[in-house]
């Protein structure tokens, strides 16, 4: 079994001390980070939205942490729709999962595609589904999974104003894909699992504060939090939400 981590919306800021929502971006990614890493993941795939200000001292300040945290544990990006910005692209692009560039895990393949759209909507191009469904294709021999930003069915929250804006082709792109056995993603700063079609779709907890899926703005009180995946060469797999105690 190969163990595959993944993280989100860290929304991290310039500078490190500051606060939002009564929590420090900072200091709640580095607490997450400390944690996983007694678990001695093989991966960890970060879904978007690494820094809460634009700035190009979040983005370094997020290197720094990982690298301090991971040491030779191989990591990778999804940009988020708080990601297009020139500090992204400048920092983290060598680290980003592109579609039709996968990452191999044991017998799975890592795919990732870049949903930034127009401002915190999100957009899924045809040329990166069908990049990816090429590589799909070229490889039966392998499990397969994906991994996005934004969420792909309603959350019935007001998180569904900054939604995909053709999630109805991204589901039936997914139910179409026979090798796809999941899809991961973030934005949602919450935990979701359900079936679509022979793929599994599950988000993840933000590492600093958590959304209240309601339909009025609103923050949980819940703890920052991961994903672990346990992937076996046979294709089956199993997931945990792991919060901070």
């Amino acid at each position: 079994m190969k163990r595959l981590i993944q993280i989100s919306d860290c929304h991290l800021l310039g500078d490190p001390s500051r606060y939002a929502y009564n929590i420090n971006p900072a200091a709640s990614l580095q607490a997450v980070l400390s944690n996983l890493m007694q678990a001695s993941p093989d991966m960890l795939i970060v879904t978007g939205d690494i820094s809460g200000d634009d700035s190009v001292q979040s983005y370094r300040l997020f290197l720094r942490l990982l690298t301090d945290a991971l040491g030779d544990t191989p990591w990778y990006v999804i940009p988020g729709n708080h990601d297009g910005n020139p500090s992204f692209e400048s920092l983290l692009g060598h680290k980003q999962l592109r579609a039709g560039s996968p990452v191999s895990l044991g017998n799975w393949q890592i795919h990732g595609i870049d949903t930034r759209f127009k401002g915190t909507l999100g957009h899924a191009s045809v040329s990166e589904l069908d990049a990816v469904a090429k590589v799909m294709q070229a490889n039966p021999q392998h499990h397969h999974l994906l991994a996005l930003h934004h969420h792909i069915r309603p959350s019935d929250s007001w998180m569904d104003k900054h939604y995909l804006t053709n999630a109805d082709d991204v589901a039936k792109w997914i139910a179409r894909q026979s090798g796809l056995r999941a899809a991961i993603h973030g934005h949602i700063h919450a935990q979701d699992h359900y079936p679509l079609s022979d793929c599994t779709v599950i988000s993840v907890p933000s590492t600093c504060w958590q959304w209240a899926m309601q339909p009025d703005f609103g923050v949980a009180d819940t703890q920052p939090g991961y994903r672990e995946l346990l992937l076996g060469d046979d294709g089956n797999w199993t997931t945990t939400i792991r919060r901070l105690p």
